[in-house]
């Protein structure tokens, strides 16, 4: 019957052509295009049929004419795969530019406000939301077109002692009322002083005002007319406060009132404040000095503008606030670093995780909340910096984590205006004998609490713990005596916070140098959450306590003469381990270690793989700051280096100990700006000899960064620098490092991938290198080109001892090629050139070369082991086969090798002093060719070593084909071996009969 075929003639354009793979083709003589998805394809005109002859008979093909449209936006797999990841990271960038723009307002309007505070400008002190226009003009001059009545004051300027003086300017009159005074004063005992409202004042009729009470004061009320001014004295020491009207000499002071002190609505002080309605207008000069006669004031004080005699003043350029921010740790700058920190750490994971829903969300809250504690921290600092705190106030929020911001809140909600930041930082404490402090605060809001009520000048002996359900009284004497926390009623979990915010506050006093307080603390059966836990640990070791009492397996402590006889000075992770007990909270007990080895003179300290994290970085750097004859430092396998805050620290703390010999920072996770910090700080280190940065994966940048301050330690001796990445852009950091270094008598590089460029451009740089003893550069990827440069190079290391270019796939040539650089160098004793893709050929090199060699003692030309399961024998030599095709196959089965191999078995004979032999896949067992059969390659070994067999501890015969033939070798071997503490021999074809021939040897 007829048959029928269709054939689609398809045009492309140019833009629509797809992707040639005729080289993937089945049918060599056609062209193959691929199309990528999405691709249009729609009929171009009218089909036709063609009749077709095969030789036999016709059959009719149908064509359809057709033309393609590529869709050019359509995405690739990986763009599908990674679409999450670039939503996810496009979110955190916008999220970023928000919160750099929030940061940079904030700190423009707190700069605005300290500017006009340090111009004596008053400040609203009763806003209401009607009111809020008004709020915006912050100026020396009001005007009180309002029914209501309106407070401004100075509550920045508060006083505390002394004689002050300000004035009051009116402008204009209007029908208005006026109240001028202070604010937190109170009159014989009366303490209904308003909460930062009038307190006592003189009312436009002349009489004095306050908390109900009029006194008629005599003063003249032509005061309160335009371009009157209205003078107020006063003189803490007596309590007395005069007034006049007008200023220059002949007009008399009037005393308004007497037996005046501070209340507890500002602290211990006091501040002007003026309260007018219906429009009156003022202009307030808190700068200016008196005019004309004195006060009659019995006391000798010399009369000082509120200005002047304010407590703390703020700072009022740019640069003095960005200054004050930075030792805060909360300057934009500064914040942003924990934002970038947190965004790098989300770049660098692998694209398939984002696509993970929960680990999705969970990546985004941890953005959000990060964005959030920082904008909280930040207004935080700003706030209580609006309400006068100083910069040792706030230190206490210096060290406090963006994510403790997250449940701040203002301290009026939840103390119900019982206290307020004003009156607290103001030195409130200083003169009452108990105060509360709310449960719900966050550990820093309650630390700048505790810190005032613990200060030297405090007078508080009583602290109300209270939330809404219960109050605990704490008797602070007796807490200080002796801190017992469960005896104390502190050991339950909603007092976590609290008992933190009060070591928090106890640290900032002893970094202001402050008289200790505490010597002893006990916090055992605590049930605090473990993140409190380790916050507390961390706040407990930088008190600088006698005697802690830790929460695990009652782990006590003591930083005297007994720690030095126990814990030794050098110290090692296991024995820290015994000695403290296993799941301890680190951050404590290893502090209190290295203050206690530094209070003692320590030379050394070692918290290798101790396990800390990055939030472990600051009170290592605080412990650190102890040490004043330290030479080494071992800080290697704790993943602190994602902490850059921690980390500036730390190496700050590194600058300053001058002593150091040996720093080992390895395996940190150590970032960009951990590297550029730790350069700066080494660099300095004039005494450095070893310095270890291996395994921290920083790549061609970290290798830069670094080699700017190791160029500047000629004298080093010892650097690894293994397996950080640094590929070929790296090398020339890292030659540039070598060729400063004359020194140098110990490199690792290995696991660098440096290619055969970077290893060509490192060897061809590296001039000195006549010290030289142990060199590894393994693991590198050199091939053959990268070994010619390093022959080329080889004959400047005269005192090369032991060296190590395995898995660099050197093949023959590059085998052949360091051979007669190898052959001088008498004084090697330990050669490792393992996996270099070696075939049978270069048996006859590597018996050359050990030949030349008589005092090796380790050698290893075999295979590196390979992890795989147990098999069946009969089914591990196919394996082998296939699996270590690439690795060195120096004897396969072959007649033709076997002068070879006798020579290679006399070189090693030969070496005097040979210890340690890997022949792992070199396949002993194959046939020989002296009619022997196999095993023969084995006998000729033995037969070798049999003069040095005596000598040999570690022997690998892994995967060298033994059978049962090979075992009277191998066991006349093994008997001569009395010395042999390791031996390998898996993968042997022997089977489990061949034991028992091997019992003899």
């Amino acid at each position: 019957r007829d048959k029928r075929a269709t054939l689609f003639e398809i045009q492309a354009g140019r833009v629509d052509v797809g992707a040639n793979i005729k080289f993937l083709s089945q049918y060599p003589g056609e062209e193959e295009y691929l199309m990528p998805p999405l691709s249009c394809l729609e009929v171009a005109g009218n089909p036709w049929v063609d009749k077709v002859f095969d030789g036999k008979s016709f059959s009719e093909l149908v064509v359809l004419p057709m033309r393609v449209n590529v869709n050019l936006k359509s995405a690739t797999t990986d763009d599908l795969l990674r679409r999450r990841k670039m939503l996810h990271m496009a979110t955190a960038n916008n999220l970023r530019e928000e919160l750099q723009y929030h940061l940079e307002t904030n700190l423009d309007g707190v700069l605005e406000m300290l500017m006009s505070r340090a111009a004596g400008e008053l400040e609203f002190l009763t806003p209401k939301p009607e009111l809020s226009k008004l709020l915006e003009n912050k100026t020396s001059s009001f005007c009180f077109d309002c029914n209501n009545w309106l407070t401004v004051g100075a509550p920045y300027a508060i006083a505390r002692e002394g004689a002050l003086y300000f004035e009051v300017e009116v402008l204009d009159v209007q029908g208005g009322y006026l109240h001028i005074g202070l604010a937190g004063a109170s009159v014989h005992d009366c303490d209904l002083a308003g909460l930062d409202e009038k307190s006592w004042t003189v009312f436009t009729s002349g009489s004095g005002f306050h908390s109900g009470q009029w006194r008629t004061s005599g003063l003249d009320t032509e005061w309160f007319v335009p371009s009157g001014v209205l003078c107020l004295a006063l003189d803490l020491s007596t309590g007395q406060m005069f007034a006049r009207s007008g200023r220059g000499t002949g007009i008399p002071w009037v005393m308004c009132h007497e037996g005046i002190r501070p209340s507890r609505s500002v602290g211990p002080g006091v501040f002007p404040v003026v309260c007018g309605r219906y429009g009156c207008s003022v202009r307030v000069h808190l700068d200016a000095p008196i005019q004309g006669d004195m006060p009659p004031i019995s006391s000798s004080m010399q009369f000082r503008s509120f200005l002047d005699a304010a407590a703390w003043r703020p700072p009022a350029t740019v640069d003095a606030l960005l200054r004050v921010l930075d030792e805060l740790a909360s300057s934009p700058a500064v914040l942003m670093k924990h934002f970038d920190q947190i965004r790098q750490n989300h770049q660098d994971m692998d694209p398939q995780e984002f696509n993970v829903d929960h680990t999705y969300k969970d990546l985004m809250v941890e953005v959000l909340d990060i964005k959030r504690g920082i904008a909280t921290k930040q207004e935080a600092v700003l706030s209580l910096m609006r309400e006068g705190a100083s910069p040792a106030q706030l230190s206490v929020l210096r060290d406090a984590p963006p994510s403790e911001f997250l449940e701040w809140q203002p301290l009026e909600m939840v103390c119900h205006r019982e206290n307020s930041w004003r009156m607290i930082l103001a030195g409130w404490f200083d003169h009452v004998e108990e105060a509360t402090v709310p449960v719900g605060l966050t550990p820093c809001q309650a630390s700048v609490l505790w810190s005032a009520i613990l200060s030297p000048s405090s007078a508080v002996t009583t602290v109300i713990l209270k939330d809404a359900q219960s109050t605990l009284a704490l008797n602070i004497p007796q807490a200080l005596q002796n801190f017992d926390a469960k005896a104390l009623g502190l050991h339950h979990k909603k007092y976590g916070t609290s008992v933190l915010g009060l070591f928090q506050g106890l640290h900032s006093l002893v970094e202001a140098e402050k008289p200790r307080l505490l010597a002893r603390a006990d916090v055992r059966d605590v049930e605090y959450s473990e993140e409190c836990k380790l916050a507390l640990s961390s706040a407990l070791a930088n008190c600088c306590l006698d005697d802690v009492l830790g929460w695990v397996n009652g782990l006590s402590w003591n930083q005297g003469p007994e720690l030095s006889d126990t814990i030794p000075v050098l110290m090692d992770g296991r024995e820290l381990e015994h000695i403290l007990g296993q799941g301890c909270f680190w951050a404590a007990e290893l502090a209190c270690v290295c203050r206690a080895l530094a209070d003692h003179g320590a030379s050394s300290c070692s918290l290798r793989n101790e396990g800390l994290g990055p939030d472990s970085a600051v009170w290592i750097a605080s412990a650190l700051q102890r040490f004043s004859t330290l030479s080494t430092l071992d800080l290697g396998g704790n993943r602190m280096g994602q902490n850059v805050v921690g980390m500036e620290l730390l190496a700050s703390r590194i600058n300053e100990l001058q002593g150091l010999v040996s720093v080992n920072l390895s395996n940190m996770s150590l970032g960009s700006v951990a590297c550029e910090r730790l350069s700066d700080s080494i660099s300095s280190l004039d005494d450095l000899r070893f310095l270890d940065l291996s395994f921290n994966s920083f790549g061609a940048l970290g290798m830069e960064l670094f080699a700017k301050g190791m160029v500047q330690l000629p004298m080093m001796s010892s650097v690894n620098i293994s397996g950080n990445k640094i590929g070929e852009n790296g090398a020339l950091h890292l030659s540039m490092v070598l060729a400063s270094l004359r020194n140098l008598s110990s490199l690792d590089a290995s696991n660098n991938d440096l290619g055969h460029l970077g290893s060509g451009l490192i060897f061809s740089s590296w001039r000195e290198a006549g010290l030289l003893a142990t060199l590894n550069i393994s693991n590198n990827h050199m091939f053959e080109p990268g070994a010619q440069a390093f022959a080329h190079w080889l004959p400047s290391a005269s005192s090369l001892v032991s060296l190590d270019i395995s898995l660099n796939g050197l093949g023959d040539g590059g085998l052949a090629a360091i051979a007669p650089a190898l052959e001088p160098r008498k004084t090697i004793n330990h050669l490792n050139l393992s996996s270099n893709k070696l075939s049978p050929k270069s048996a006859a090199v590597l018996s050359q070369i050990l030949s030349s060699l008589p005092q090796m003692q380790r050698v290893n030309i075999g295979l590196w082991e390979d992890q795989g399961a147990e098999c069946d024998p009969a089914l591990a030599e196919e394996w082998l086969e296939q699996a270590f095709a690439h690795r060195n196959r120096l004897v396969p089965a072959g007649a033709e090798l076997d002068s070879e191999w006798r020579g290679l078995c006399a070189a090693l004979g030969g070496c005097d002093q040979l210890a340690e032999v890997d022949l792992s896949g070199s396949r002993l067992g194959a046939s020989g060719s002296d009619g022997g059969g196999v095993g023969v390659p084995l006998a000729r070994l033995a037969e070798g070593l049999r003069e040095r067999v005596g000598r040999l501890a570690d022997l690998s015969l892994r995967s060298t084909g033994l059978g049962p033939e090979c075992l009277d070798a191998l066991a006349g071997l093994l008997a001569g071996a009395t010395a042999l503490r390791s031996l390998r021999l898996g993968f042997a074809r022997y089977g489990y009969e061949g034991r028992s021939d091997l019992g003899p040897g």
